[in-house]
């Protein structure tokens, strides 16, 4: 009798101990270690910010739309973005509204990111690195074709300045690459 409760006892002390951990807090030697450099690059677009888009109209001319996005930080890691703007096509008003993450992968050693919006029922997963001379983050992906809707490989390239950024939008299709669109922004106060 008395061996059967030790063996409860120390069961129900090993049961405790397990339960405590599993929830006990992390420890600072328990958290994720960001890579300065590269998470200090994904926290530069953390903000309120207003532009425009330009992208090739139908008729061959550009057009050009107002925009705003905002960013958030999740931790030291990720950022998470809202963009919306609105154009004119065919002579009607499009809203386009998208969402987007953006990280560093210190497993891939690749910047990486999604893109989801309420035009592409797929949601894009992209992964690329930053040029040493330009500061650039080229981002690789596969996408829609504008026109087809054939999914063709993009290349979009992010270079930061202090308080604005250029997005460059680029398709390769039968071997060449084109710009589609370029997103400027400026962070607003």
């Amino acid at each position: 009798m008395f061996q059967s409760r030790l063996v409860i006892a120390l069961g129900s002390l090993a049961l405790a101990g397990v339960a405590a951990a599993a929830i006990a807090p992390l420890t600072q030697e328990g958290m994720p270690n960001p890579k300065k450099d590269q998470h200090d690059v994904v926290l530069k677009g953390v903000g309120e910010w207003e532009g425009t888009l330009t992208m090739p109209g139908p008729d061959g001319n550009e057009m050009v739309s107002k925009c705003k996005e905002s960013v958030t930080a999740i931790g030291e890691l990720w950022t998470v973005s809202r963009f919306e703007c609105s154009f004119e096509m065919m002579g009607m008003t499009m809203d386009f509204t998208g969402c987007s993450t953006f990280g560093y992968s210190a497993a891939k050693k690749k910047f990486v990111g999604t893109w989801m919006d309420n035009m592409n029922p797929e949601m894009i997963m992209m992964e690329g690195t930053q040029d040493k001379e330009s500061g650039a983050i080229n981002m690789l992906y596969d996408g829609p074709h504008h026109e087809t809707g054939e999914m063709v490989p993009h290349r979009n390239s992010l270079t930061f300045s202090k308080d604005s950024y250029v997005l460059e939008f680029y398709m390769t299709v039968d071997g060449e690459e084109s710009k589609s669109m370029t997103i400027a922004m400026k962070r607003t106060k």
